[in-house]
């Protein structure tokens, strides 16, 4: 659970050295190099198994970073924390082992960025991911939900407390059945974002919907071959030996649908092609 750090870090705690060093190291991990050789507030960091930042700490980040007084300064210990990343042999965010190495090496941003912002910065006490839901105003910052049965705020994309629940949109919704967004795993104790059954179909990284068996994943636009949801994941489907597609259809020359496979036809023993 390296990786949780992200969520935590990035509430905007700026009171102390080390709760300053916490909120770089929050919004770094879940940030990538940009193209100007700095970190970027909406890409993955180092790591290679963390999950990429939500909307929620995008907006945090660019909020900071784009700050008319402090935002320069923000910026500069923003970048020296994204270089202190470590990886743990997992491939995930090594938490301590960082925010000693943002501590250590970050000390002069730090104290530039805690002295233009002040160090009795009001610490959110409401709207962000594990904080009570806010009792005016939106409920929970961005697009992050108000969990109905916790009165806590969770992510975009994260499991709400309610067994096959997903934040979507602000709402705690039910997921993981056909036609609904595919429920999350990274770290839960279901590993099958479709527990209803059927496969996930990844619309865009970590999330989804949820296809029945069966059913078509996706609509071939480049002549290649469609793709169908079976056996619990999205398969190519119509060839000999493959799947067949939906209606029980081949597309494969010389085949023909017999119980859910496309098997030979016309050839000696084999049924008549259709």
């Amino acid at each position: 659970m390296h990786g949780k750090l992200v969520h935590v870090g990035a509430r905007g705690w700026v009171k102390s050295a080390s709760i300053v060093a916490a909120v770089a190291l929050g919004l770094a991990l879940g940030c990538s190099s940009s193209s100007g050789g700095g970190a970027s507030c909406s890409s993955k960091g180092l790591c290679p198994n963390d999950t990429p930042p939500t909307p929620s700490d995008i907006s945090q980040c660019q909020s900071l970073i784009g700050d008319s007084k402090c935002g320069g300064l923000f910026r500069a210990y923003f970048d020296c924390a994204y270089a202190q990343q470590k990886c743990a042999s997992d491939g995930t965010l090594d938490g301590p082992t960082t925010q000693d190495a943002i501590t250590a090496n970050c000390a002069q941003q730090i104290a530039s960025y805690q002295s233009c912002s002040g160090t009795t910065s009001t610490t959110p006490t409401c709207g962000y991911d594990e904080l009570p839901c806010c009792t005016s105003g939106p409920a929970c910052a961005s697009t992050a939900c108000c969990d109905p049965a916790t009165n806590e705020c969770v992510g975009p994309g994260s499991a709400c407390t309610t067994t096959d629940t997903v934040c979507v949109s602000s709402t705690c919704e039910a997921c993981g059945a056909a036609g609904q967004t595919c429920c999350p795993t990274f770290g839960m104790p279901n590993p099958d974002p479709c527990p209803a059954g059927g496969c996930c179909h990844y619309t865009q990284p970590g999330g989804g919907v949820c296809i029945a068996e069966g059913g078509q994943c996706d609509v071939p636009d480049d002549g290649g071959a469609a793709v169908i949801c079976h056996a619990g994941s999205c398969t190519a489907c119509g060839s000999m030996g493959g799947p067949c597609c939906a209606n029980a259809t081949c597309t494969e020359s010389g085949t023909l649908c017999a119980g859910g496979t496309c098997v030979d036809c016309n050839g000696s023993g084999q049924p008549p092609c259709q």
